[in-house]
């Protein structure tokens, strides 16, 4: 009897299951395509202008913060009631100021956000942190163009949107729109936002990292020192003048921290919901596109797009309307005051 062809069936067999055990160790999280949590609308919790919500990880309540300026996503060690799945793997996640952060890396499931089931996603683990807290990063909020309302005070995640899309979003009758393409840190692929920042005669121009977690914008203190911006001495705030977004687009009453322990050289500082919260604001993670939307300031040129009357400027005249035909057969009204004879 031959025995080759036997040989050769239980090789592919073996062949097949191993490629069968190699697919099972590398099964990871599913790909979220933007549908999972697409038009979710969240409250923002009380007292948080950043991007903060409330979630669960499997029972355990959790404090959720939608950060576009962490790379990967984080999970503390307190969400978890019996041992998260690993992957083996321990990770250097780039901080936005500088240096990496090293961390266990899990396979974070069970995690809700008001009805919807967030995809399983890889998180480095904050061990020792207490309570139960998900910062979900870039990695994952990467489909979703997020949409915050600071009257409603909420967040909606709604899907990605083509750049030139966006570039062309009408401004509404009354409302100031500014839409501003962003660009990505180098070695991070964070979102970057150039700013001027202006204090008296000092002057500073670049790019600055964009957080949604973080509430305060904050400045390298090397940048503050060089160019002669002073911070007061208690609070290490700076009261800037002016802190410009685009060309004759400038917001006052920001005052960013000083950062004594900066040390990313790629950007100046960090910009935080101080500078966003003001407007309405989408901004598209994978399109890398940020429009702030508010009503138009009173002042503006009257029949000017935008433009809002101040509160004792007059309202226009109606236009007269055209009296309605009368009908066939039938006499005109005759003027106010006078008989019909």
């Amino acid at each position: 009897m031959n025995s080759a062809p036997m040989r050769q069936t239980n090789l592919l067999v073996l062949l097949g299951l191993a490629l069968l055990a190699a697919c099972a160790r590398n099964v990871g999280p599913e790909r979220d395509d933007g549908s999972a949590l697409a038009g979710l609308r969240l409250p923002i919790i009380p007292g948080s202008h950043a991007l903060v919500v409330n979630g669960q990880v499997g029972d355990v309540p959790a404090r959720v913060v939608l950060e576009v300026a962490a790379p990967m996503s984080l999970v503390s060690h307190g969400c978890f009631l019996k041992p998260p799945r690993g992957t083996g793997a321990s990770v250097r996640i780039p901080q936005p100021r500088g240096g990496l952060l090293t961390a266990r890396e899990v396979v974070v499931e069970g995690v809700r956000l008001g009805e919807r089931r967030v995809p399983p996603f890889k998180a480095g683990v904050r061990e020792g942190a207490s309570g139960c807290e998900v910062v979900l990063g870039s990695d994952v909020l990467l489909p979703y163009a997020l949409e915050v309302d600071p009257a409603e005070r909420t967040v909606l995640l709604a899907r990605s949107r083509p750049a030139d899309a966006l570039l062309e979003s009408p401004a509404a009758p009354g409302e100031e729109l500014h839409v501003i393409p962003l660009t990505r840190e180098p070695t991070t692929d964070l979102l970057l936002l150039t700013a001027r920042l202006t204090q008296g005669d000092s002057r500073l121009t670049g790019p600055f990292i964009l957080s949604t977690g973080q509430e305060d914008s904050s400045l390298a203190s090397d940048a503050a020192a060089t160019e002669g911006f002073e911070a007061d001495g208690a609070s290490q705030r700076i009261a800037l003048d002016t802190l410009e977004l685009a060309p004759d687009f400038a917001l006052e009453r920001v005052q960013p921290r000083v950062d004594a322990e900066w040390s990313n050289p790629g950007a100046l500082g960090l910009l935080g919901a101080d500078v966003w919260s003001r407007f309405r604001t989408t901004l598209d993670v994978k399109a890398g596109m940020l429009v702030l939307r508010r009503p138009a300031f009173p002042g503006a040129a009257p029949g000017a797009p935008g433009h809002v009357p101040d509160l004792d400027e007059p309202e226009p005249e109606p236009e007269p309307e055209d009296p309605a035909p009368s009908p066939p057969g039938s006499k005109a009204p005759s003027p106010p005051g006078r008989g019909t004879g």
